[in-house]
């Protein structure tokens, strides 16, 4: 049955609200080797809930961790998200808020960046806009990434280098696996750390974890360094709030408008 607009009612987005916009956005590009939407796109309400798996690892005794795009209970309008559960933890998604609050900690990397660590990998969202960002200032900077959970750096990182590799060849940076608390006090002092290995702002034991990361990191950044904390604010303050439209354009429209740089069919 086609609805006044010419298509069939489930197809149209204006009388169908529910329906989910499909957008390509650069982190499930990125994400599904630019497979996305015609690969890996839920098909089915089940599918949107639970979400269609892109890639899933086997850690033996360690469980398993995979990747999936779904909605979930986001806005229809917002699209899909990827999210990464690891060891039956869900750690981390790609929904709007989380987006923006990466994008928004990329900002802090100072102009003259040359070292750069990160304490947590996720789905690689941070490398992403950080790469956008050194891209656009024209910065060369070396990325050190710490991820503790193995089975995140064997499912993430192989999905997230060629993309890198192919729209940001400048972007250099390496993955280990270890304790990134204590690595990041170890070697030459670094111009940016950024700090997100909490899963979490409401999470009591999120607020112990980013005053040790806080205290480590300000051992061994540079005299002119900076040292962010994922979602600092709201950790501190025991939980998360919601983030209102209002303050989310009027932040959109002052952060610089990274996917112009790529395709027009690429977009935040």
């Amino acid at each position: 049955m086609k609805c006044k607009h010419g298509i069939y009612y489930y197809d149209c987005n204006i009388c169908d609200p529910l329906r989910t916009i499909i957008r390509p956005r650069e982190d499930l590009l990125m994400l599904t080797n630019d497979k996305y939407p015609a690969e890996f796109c839920p098909r089915t309400n089940a599918e949107e809930t639970r979400g269609a798996i892109v890639a899933k690892i086997y850690g033996g005794p360690l469980g398993k961790a995979y990747i999936g795009i779904g909605r979930g209970w986001e806005n229809p309008k917002e699209g899909h998200k990827a999210f990464l559960i690891s060891q039956k933890h869900f750690w981390v998604d790609s929904n709007l808020n989380e987006r923006m609050s990466m994008m928004g900690a990329v900002a802090w990397c100072p102009r003259d960046a040359k070292r750069i660590f990160v304490g947590g990998l996720g789905l690689g969202l941070i490398l992403l806009y950080l790469a956008k960002f050194l891209k656009k200032r024209n910065i060369n900077a070396k990325v050190t990434v710490v991820e503790l959970d193995p089975l995140v750096i064997k499912l993430v990182e192989p999905l997230i280098r060629p993309w890198l590799a192919i729209h940001y060849p400048e972007f250099q940076y390496e993955v280990f696996r270890g304790n990134a608390i204590e690595l990041v006090k170890q070697g030459l002092a670094y111009d940016w750390i950024f700090m997100d290995i909490w899963s979490h702002a409401s999470d009591p034991e999120s607020k112990r974890v980013l005053l040790a990361s806080k205290e480590a990191a300000l051992q061994n950044v540079s005299p002119t360094g900076r040292v962010t904390c994922w979602l600092e604010a709201r950790v501190m303050n025991g939980g998360m709030k919601p983030i209102s439209k209002k303050k989310l354009a009027e932040f959109s429209a002052g952060f610089p408008k990274l996917d112009e740089l790529l395709s027009p069919k690429v977009t935040v």
